[in-house]
């Protein structure tokens, strides 16, 4: 490596000096702004002269004037980005894949290469608002909200990183496209729902690993489909301590508290959930291979729950965890031809419960504080219901069809033909006689005047 030789100080922050392969002087200046020094070849031989051009120099600079000799070296955003992607997956090696932190670097990771692939040839200093809008124009109604948040912070930290290394003076602002519509997942019916229950109760399984599953995953569909939870990492990581029974409006309920997943915790307030009968019962059929649950009754439950408060109920014995997702696929292809919905998957137990809640009229708002969603959301992708959930809103006076109901009789045509007959045939009669003979027919065969014929 070439080294400095005759290096000069010229005054603070300021020095010339020579490298020893070459034959110019190079300055050595300090940059108040950027916090660095800047070393350049003024690429002048003699020492006088190189000395009043360093202080020319440092002058110009400090009035604001135009020295390109002294600005940096332009930055290829591909050179910042592989210098950040080296360091998210170093941080990305070191975690377990199964933790949050390891997926979300991923997606960052992801966007990362593929805004190099578009723009790396482009200088930092010149990216602007129309290259990032020509990126983000791709994903146009292509990516879903969550998709779109991660997008926005891979950029944040792309920009806050050049920031911090005086790469840039201004962030140029971020687009803003619409994301595609998501579908409301499938619910189950409830014939759907009970054949996939009868299944899972009369699979037959080889002992071992799978027989564990099989009852994991009757228990976590039955579960979710009364809790609402998600069924990922919602659903895997509650404990036995996450379990409490509160007294609320002087009755008392199971309570679990959410830890995982999307939103366990929101504005500082932890996530709870209150449970349902059916929704213990599967905590019950969990722990019924612990002692003291032969009478399952919950003053039992409340013991064995504060005494294995770090298991986790919904997986394995020894923690390890299980995917309900590829589980109940695999359970999807055996039963195909016998269910009505075809595309259902272990996420429609959150989808059926949030359904069966709407159809029922139960608050918006609660719903969604329980699902851990929001009421925008709900209102977005279940705005199907949302219209028949209270009918009674709608209309004046509410009314229940009468599915019962009366067929008129068959009229006799027999006797309207005959009727239509004798009126012709008197009609016939009254056309012979006079006015007063036409009266007294009339009230000898008790005729009203108003029914004679014309």
């Amino acid at each position: 490596m070439d080294k400095k030789k005759d290096y000069i100080r010229l005054e603070k922050g300021l020095a010339i000096y020579k490298m020893e392969k070459s034959a110019n002087w190079y300055i050595y200046l300090w940059d108040k702004e950027t916090k660095k020094p800047i070393q350049k070849s003024l690429e002048i031989k003699d020492k006088t002269e190189a000395e009043h051009e360093a202080r020319f120099l440092k002058r110009a600079k400090e009035k604001g004037l135009d020295c390109s000799i002294l600005s940096q070296p332009s930055q290829k955003l591909k050179t910042i980005i592989n210098s950040l992607l080296k360091s998210y997956e170093k941080e990305r090696k070191a975690l377990n894949t199964r933790d949050n932190k390891y997926k979300e670097l991923g997606r960052y990771i992801n966007i990362f290469n593929e805004l190099k692939e578009g723009f790396g040839e482009i200088n930092i200093k010149d990216l602007d608002y129309a290259h990032l809008l020509a990126f983000y124009q791709k994903y146009e109604n292509k990516i879903s909200k969550t998709q779109l948040r991660y997008m926005n912070l891979a950029i944040k930290k792309l920009f806050n990183h050049c920031l911090s290394e005086r790469l840039i003076n201004v962030v140029p602002a971020t687009p803003k496209i619409k994301t595609k519509v998501g579908e409301t997942g499938t619910y189950f019916t409830n014939t759907d729902y009970n054949t996939i229950i009868n299944k899972l109760q009369n699979r037959s399984r080889k002992k071992g690993i799978q027989t564990e599953n099989n009852k994991l995953l009757l228990n976590a569909f039955i579960f979710s489909t009364q809790s609402g939870i998600r069924t990922g990492k919602e659903l895997t990581n509650i404990q036995c301590g996450d379990l409490t029974v509160e007294e609320i409006q002087g009755n008392k309920y199971w309570i679990c508290q959410i830890k995982g997943g999307k939103i366990a915790e929101k504005d500082g307030v932890k996530r709870k959930i209150i449970l349902t009968p059916q929704a213990m019962n599967c905590i019950k059929d969990i722990l019924s291979d612990t002692a003291l649950m032969g009478g399952i009754v919950d003053a039992h439950l409340i013991r064995v729950l504060k005494d294995n408060k770090d298991r986790y109920l919904f997986r394995r014995k020894k923690g390890k965890e299980v995917d309900f997702a590829t589980l109940f696929s695999d359970l999807r292809k055996d039963i195909i031809d016998n269910l009505i919905e075809k595309n259902l998957k272990m996420y429609s137990c959150r989808h059926t419960f949030i359904t069966n809640q709407l159809k029922r009229g139960a608050n918006i708002n609660i719903v969604a504080k329980h699902a851990g969603t929001s009421c925008e959301m709900i209102e977005k992708h279940y705005n199907h219901l949302l219209s028949i959930m209270k009918p009674t809103e709608l209309l004046e006076e509410g009314y229940n069809v009468e599915t019962k109901y009366q067929v008129l009789p068959r009229p006799d045509y027999d006797l309207m033909f005959a009727n239509i007959e004798l009126m012709e045939e008197t009609n016939k009669k009254l056309s012979k006689m006079t006015p007063e003979e036409s009266e007294q027919y009339l009230k000898d065969n008790n005729i009203p005047v108003s029914q004679a014929p014309i």
